[in-house]
């Protein structure tokens, strides 16, 4: 007797890519913090990461009435310097979004009172409207490490 062959089922599964998103990027660390240092107002406690997915690098976002703009632990990847961030803090001005733009993201640059003109010379090279993903795949490339250690981190562009 002829016995039939299974048929497969063709299943999807859905491939998360990502919302893309125009932003103004700035950075902040330890020396322009409030107050200065790597506290943040997230359930975390304190600013740090390295970058990679499972250590997002902090990331601050606008509030109102102390609810962030976008809920803590959101994940972003930021193209230009090639890492992934997470939301754990709040960024006092970043609500005043420049026109252009949908949101405005402070990235956590580092420092630990050692090197503050550094820290600040970096944040401000990292000042510029970019392209960044929310909720992004696990698969990005990504250049572990601090934004700022010795020196600014390489920037790549969109």
């Amino acid at each position: 007797t002829p016995t039939s062959t299974p048929t497969s089922t063709p299943t999807s599964t859905p491939v998360r890519t990502g919302t893309t998103i125009t932003a103004f990027t700035t950075g902040y660390g330890w020396p322009d913090n409030s107050p200065p240092g790597s506290a943040v107002t997230g359930p975390n406690g304190n600013a740090g990461g390295t970058g990679t997915y499972a250590d997002p690098i902090t990331l601050a976002v606008g509030y109102v009435g102390g609810t962030p703009d976008v809920p803590f632990g959101t994940r972003f990847y930021i193209p230009n310097v090639r890492r992934y961030f997470a939301v754990e803090d709040t960024c006092a001005v970043c609500n005043q979004t420049p026109s252009g733009v949908s949101i405005w993201v402070d990235m956590w640059v580092g420092g630990n009172g050692g090197n503050d003109a550094g820290v600040l010379a970096c944040e401000d090279a990292l000042t510029a409207h970019h392209t960044i993903i929310r909720d992004p795949p696990v698969n990005l490339p990504v250049v572990a490490g601090p934004l700022y250690g010795t020196a600014c981190t390489a920037q790549y562009g969109d």
